[in-house]
């Protein structure tokens, strides 16, 4: 297998490329530039399948370029999360006005979006205060089958994703921030913009006030959309030993770490939270990506329990972002902690490539 950390710039686009199947784990940069639609058209060729488009948030500069990737290739299968019912008018609302409308419709009706040969499957929210409690039902993790799962269907957060072609497991989670919401709503009542925002039948009223909403997301530093749904994605296995890890950065630097080829990403998450989160899989995890792009406020300094523990960070980036991204401080953390960090901006030369192969 294949994984690739794309140089998309300030947003997001990872893809994992197996013998028979390809995943992409969002797709979107916060100005949707020529050059960041360039690295969407070039990383698969015309008519490639996509067998799951797994989608963290609906935040532009993660599923701008969605519609770039739908153009270009099939997607079979979308996996994305429930969100709050005001939330997704909120969301929806905010696209109209910036003339997003292709976007808007992936928000409220992701059929329509996708069409009739992509099935769509939508993970549960699961509130940050039941995370504990949810992990299991009954002692018995969730499984299912990729192949087995219905057109529209909803499952819950931790479900163990297979499929028959080799000893991999995907287990989303798709976690609620409220107070990430309750900033949204407070700042869209500062700019008086009135209830008439929340409902679906004002598209009148958000013309006239389309400077203001505009307003609203430019202020908004967490973005649009409170939930993130992680991604674990690695061996199903508990005896791991026989998967090797290779990483190419910077036009082939090798090193080679062993065992710990699983990889969570984060989206727009907290970093506290995944080590719970997945728990039983955590024996596996390798590669991790920075939440926020890297922010400060998503890290948490006191992950790592000791100095033994090696992690690889990425971190998807703009070279010239005015959010100070990725922190500087996380980048010491890391370092101070024996574990690595790999910068990824728009640069070509910063493409992160892990390659895993079975070793058996």
């Amino acid at each position: 297998m294949e994984r690739v950390i794309h140089p998309i710039g300030q947003g997001a686009f990872y893809s994992e490329q197996f013998e028979n199947f390809t995943i992409v784990y969002d797709c979107g940069e916060w100005r949707k530039t020529r050059k960041a639609q360039q690295v969407v058209d070039r990383s698969f060729s015309f008519g490639s399948e996509i067998d799951i488009l797994f989608i963290s948030h609906f935040d532009f500069d993660h599923i701008s370029l969605i519609p770039i990737l739908k153009q270009n290739c099939q997607i079979k299968l979308c996996i994305l999360p429930v969100i709050n019912n005001i939330e997704k008018i909120i969301i929806t609302n905010i696209y109209k006005a910036l003339g997003k409308e292709d976007l808007a419709t992936l928000v409220t009706n992701p059929k329509d979006f996708f069409g009739p040969t992509t099935k769509i499957i939508y993970i549960d929210i699961l509130n940050n205060n039941q995370i504990i409690e949810n992990l299991e039902i009954d002692g018995v993790l969730r499984k299912r089958r990729i192949d087995s799962l219905i057109d529209e269907e909803y499952i819950p957060s931790g479900t163990e994703l297979s499929f028959s072609e080799i000893d991999w497991v995907f287990v989303p989670y798709n976690i609620e921030h409220t107070e990430r919401r309750n900033e949204l709503i407070n700042t869209i009542k500062k700019h008086n913009l009135i209830i008439r925002f929340f409902s679906t039948e004002y598209n009148v009223y958000i013309e006239n006030e389309i400077d203001e909403i505009r307003k609203v997301y430019s202020s908004l530093h967490g973005g649009i959309n409170s939930n993130s749904m992680y991604l674990y994605s690695g061996p199903a296995k508990k005896d791991v030993s026989g998967f090797i890890s290779i990483l190419e950065f910077y036009y082939k630097k090798f090193f080679q770490c062993e065992y710990r080829t699983g990889c969570v990403y984060t989206g727009d998450g907290k970093l506290f939270e995944v080590k719970k989160i997945y728990k039983n899989y955590w024996h596996t995890v390798g590669t991790i990506q920075l939440p926020h792009h890297g922010s400060g406020k998503n890290f948490d300094y006191k992950f790592f329990s000791s100095q033994k523990e090696r992690y690889i960070f990425f971190a998807s980036f703009g070279n010239n972002n005015s959010y100070g991204h990725p922190s500087k401080d996380v980048i010491i953390n890391i370092h101070n902690n024996n574990s690595d960090f790999f910068p990824v901006s728009e640069t070509v030369a910063t493409e992160f490539v892990e390659v895993i192969r079975n070793n058996f």
